[in-house]
């Protein structure tokens, strides 16, 4: 009977964090590890320098447990965190030998982008607000226009212009 495969292909390929850890002196600390996807995905350097790893030994699949380290992401550094992401099965461990120079940032730190402060309202939903404006009898206020919020995340480095 041949073998049949449901659903997608995983493209992770590498292992655990644990998994790599459980085999270190020490389980790892020190060590400078990295996930794959990192390297395909973003030309600056990410990595982490571990300095904790406390794996759930009772887990069969090394899986499970809990890491913390120094992160560096896109070249630019952050304290020492929590790794969420230490289940999935992408992650590298860069030789001690080649530590130093793995670790070495090249790239200059990403440019924080400027937005504006407000936008214009799309043209139905401005000829609503108007509308609704007139029926209650009040006046527009000045200016007319969408004040934006930026959400703030490790990915997002944009900043409001000043008015």
């Amino acid at each position: 009977m041949p073998i049949r495969y449901v659903g997608r292909e995983s493209f992770f390929k590498g292992k655990t964090l644990f998994e790599i850890a459980c085999s270190l002196k020490n389980f790892g600390e020190n060590r400078v590890v990295y996930r794959y996807k990192w390297s395909r995905v973003y030309p600056e350097k990410s990595f982490y320098r571990l300095t904790r790893v406390i794996p759930d030994l009772t887990n069969k699949g090394r899986r499970k447990g809990e890491a913390y380290g120094l992160k560096v992401f896109r070249g630019e550094e952050f304290k020492e965190c929590k790794i969420e992401a230490g289940m999935k099965a992408d992650w590298r461990l860069v030789p001690k030998e080649e530590e130093e120079e793995f670790c070495k940032l090249t790239h200059q730190p990403r440019e924080k982008k400027i937005v504006p402060k407000y936008n214009d309202f799309p043209p139905l939903f401005a000829e609503m607000i108007k509308q609704q404006y007139k029926d209650e009898g009040r006046k527009l206020p000045e200016p007319f226009k969408l004040l934006l919020k930026i959400n703030k995340s490790i990915n997002n480095r944009s900043v409001l212009a000043e008015s």
